[in-house]
């Protein structure tokens, strides 16, 4: 009698010829799924969970060692003068590229360059004036005043 060998586990295959490559889209599909996220899902969705504090006309800020408020707005030639009564009694970072002005155009504008950091212009400890230059190049008038850091729109009074 021959003996015949029995087989007792069936031989596999790792790979089956038909979904070659499904593992390699899937990464490439979650890669730009991410991205696509990242940059357009999660900004707004911090923008609206961390929302920037208003403040009104004549209001004052207080918050974390900075006091502030929008004193005037002033139009000098070609510039507009935005003045804030400031008290700092905790570092304060701001510089330049932090503030910027909205029009009622829609538009926004940058300082004049040049001038002192809002944080350099005040004593610390002691309430002082900050004067912020911005330039008037079109007819619009400022509405509000932005400070990112930390984050804060002062809505500005009537110019005068």
């Amino acid at each position: 009698m021959r003996r015949k060998r029995i087989l007792t586990e069936k031989e596999v295959h790792l790979q089956d010829p038909q979904r070659q490559g499904c593992l390699r889209w899937g990464a490439i599909l979650g890669i730009v799924v991410g991205v696509l996220v990242a940059f357009l899902v999660v900004p707004p969705c911090m923008r609206w969970a961390f929302q920037p504090e208003r403040v009104g006309p004549g209001e004052t800020f207080d918050h974390e060692g900075l006091r502030a408020v929008v004193t005037s707005v002033v139009r000098e030639g070609d510039d507009w003068v935005v003045s804030l009564d400031v008290t700092v009694t905790k570092t304060w970072h701001a510089g330049l590229e932090d503030v910027h002005l909205e029009l009622d155009d829609g538009s926004t504008v940058e300082p004049v360059p040049g001038q002192a950091a809002p944080p350099r212009q005040v004593p610390f400890g002691e309430p002082g004036t900050v004067a912020l230059r911005f330039p008037a190049g079109s007819g619009a008038e400022p509405v509000e005043l932005v400070i990112d850091d930390p984050q804060i729109e002062f809505e500005l009074p009537a110019p005068s």
